[in-house]
């Protein structure tokens, strides 16, 4: 079983002694029921020594009890916080591409409904434990008492554990599928939230959204989740269904057919009586470990990439830049299905060289590949083919981590937090107010024990909050991947004038997606996409539009120009 070899790779001592612990409980239970047994069959009155051995039992029972919940419950909580902290770390490490494949939607569901289904099943296994162990040694005593009575019985058990076992089969089966129709639902919920503006600007849309798109997956949803209930309490009420029977049968028929006394039929009943409530609970606590187990087949099919170590890399030396190149990729190629599964887009081969201290400015229609070129030279994107070195070094999987380590970066999805995270807070704040005031950010953001005051701001002034994180990092190459298209045309004034020039001065390296032509009169270098490679014609088409002489990269020509 996946849970058991889950919480045995975690703590394996601590499930031994769970483990013994809950047979000590199940043990200790059917003692006792066998002591009442004997009591009710020899003796007119109970004796001071069975009075004391009662007592000894129900101590051992509540002992042994307590002692495997607690240790199972503490188990199967670390484990699991380990879990989640070993799925982010994963997240982290697994590359841009493949999470994108999965898909927002399956990994918050991983993160969320796995995990909480997960921590059901392990929670379930110490009552598991107790209660198989009772079915056991019942099961055993009630061989000791008649074998061919014990026979007949379990052979009727067994046919209703069969009916059983594959009624949770059925309610497995279309609990995945709901599961499938709750990651849709989960991409549904998102588009909601995501797409709200547009809903409420087209009524048709907004219409079809919620009357057709969302119901259908709801119904689906909810039609798989009623089957799977369906099937589970049928298989658990014909499960109770045959205990009944077997009792009835072992009381009023077997002692007849297999000529037994009444006290042996006495003790079958007893414990068939006693077996009604260990049964009743595997019989619901099965499939609760069943979708653990499938939670925990999930998380694993997944495919996430090993977590990274937390071992500190050293810091590359930006100062051997000096005069060189910062980065160089040659053959470099990379391609992906677009979204909507409108054709396979292909970047490449580039061959593009940047020197240290450059400002270049990555031009194109949009769809041709700028972003996706962004993502491969900060190793977001891992390329097909080609090689990217960081001066002298060849970026691998190895070294990768530390390559996009010299990045700070500002995509169009950027995402922001609310704090300073992994920056020194006692300089960096003081540092950070003066770019709050230079952003004109003061009024509208402080910072508080290195968290931002309020995130609740325009999409532009979250933007420049982004910027000021960007700063903040002081990495050797910045990109900026069209940060200026939701600035007022003051600020994006500022931006061009006065950001980029000022960190250019500063020896940082930047790249700048943009489409502001208006502003390619920086003296910077042009490199223009057409159709995911570079086009050579990117001089001409600056010198067209504002009649100024630029920079621009031809082909490889060993000088970068």
């Amino acid at each position: 079983m996946n849970a058991i070899v889950f919480l045995w790779k975690r703590s394996r001592f601590t499930l031994i002694g769970a483990v013994i612990s809950s047979i000590a409980s199940g043990t200790a239970s059917v003692a006792l029921v066998s002591v009442l047994q004997r009591m009710i069959g020899h003796a007119p009155a109970p004796t001071r020594s069975s009075g004391i051995l009662f007592a000894a039992l129900c101590l051992v029972i509540l002992l042994s009890r307590v002692s495997s919940q607690l240790l199972l419950t503490y188990l199967a909580q670390r484990a699991t916080a380990r879990l989640v902290l070993q799925l982010c770390r994963q997240i982290v490490s697994t590359p841009l591409r493949k999470l994108e494949d999965i898909g927002k939607p399956r990994l918050q569901a991983a993160l969320s409904d796995d995990v909480g289904n997960l921590i059901n099943g392990l929670v379930t296994i110490p009552g598991v434990v107790t209660h198989a162990t009772v079915v056991l040694l019942c099961t055993a005593y009630m061989v000791w008492l008649s074998p061919l009575m014990a026979g007949v019985v379990l052979l009727l058990l067994a046919a209703g554990a069969a009916f059983v076992q594959a009624a949770m089969r059925g309610n497995l089966r279309f609990a995945a599928l709901a599961w499938a129709d709750r990651d849709l639902l989960f991409a549904h919920f998102r588009s909601l939230l995501e797409g709200i503006k547009e809903l409420k600007l087209h009524y048709g849309r907004r219409t079809a959204f919620l009357h057709d798109v969302i119901p259908a997956a709801t119904r689906s949803y909810e039609q798989n989740s009623l089957k799977s209930t369906a099937i589970f309490s049928v298989g658990a009420g014909a499960g109770q269904i045959f205990i009944y029977v077997t009792m009835a049968l072992a009381v009023f028929a077997l002692p007849q057919w297999v000529g037994v006394e009444m006290r042996v039929a006495t003790g079958f009943m007893i414990f068939l009586l006693y077996l009604m409530v260990p049964l009743e609970y595997l019989t619901y606590a099965v499939p609760i470990v069943a979708r653990g187990n499938l939670a925990l087949s999930q998380l694993h099919s997944l495919n996430l990439a090993p977590s990274e170590s937390n071992e500190r890399r050293p810091a590359v030396d930006a100062c051997s830049w000096d005069g060189g190149y910062v980065l160089k990729l040659s053959g470099v190629t990379h391609k992906y299905f677009r979204e909507g599964g409108d054709g396979q887009f292909n970047l490449g081969p580039i061959d593009l060289s940047i020197r240290h201290g450059e400002l270049v400015f990555l031009i194109g229609g949009n769809g041709s590949g700028k972003t996706t070129l962004a993502k491969v030279i900060t190793g977001l994107y891992v390329p097909d083919a080609g090689e990217v070195r960081l001066g002298n070094m060849v970026v691998t999987e190895n070294n990768r981590s530390l390559y996009r380590e010299q990045f700070s970066a500002v995509f169009q999805d950027f995402y922001l937090f609310d704090g300073l995270f992994g920056l020194e807070r006692s300089e960096i704040e003081r540092t950070a107010y003066q770019y709050l005031s230079m952003l004109q950010l003061d009024r509208h953001v402080t910072i508080v024990g290195g968290r931002f005051s309020s995130l609740n701001l325009s999409f532009g002034l979250r933007k420049r909050l982004a910027l000021l994180v960007s700063y903040l990092e002081n990495r050797p190459i910045y990109v900026f991947d069209e940060w200026a298209c939701d600035q007022d045309p003051v600020f994006k004034h500022v931006f061009y004038r006065e950001l980029l020039p000022d960190l250019n001065q500063c020896g940082k390296t930047i790249i700048v997606i943009s489409h502001d032509d208006q502003y390619y009169d920086s003296g910077a270098r042009f490199v223009r996409l057409e159709n995911g490679t570079i086009s050579e014609d990117a001089l001409g088409l600056v010198q067209e539009r504002l009649g100024v002489k630029g920079r621009c990269w031809h082909s490889n020509d060993g000088n970068g120009r």
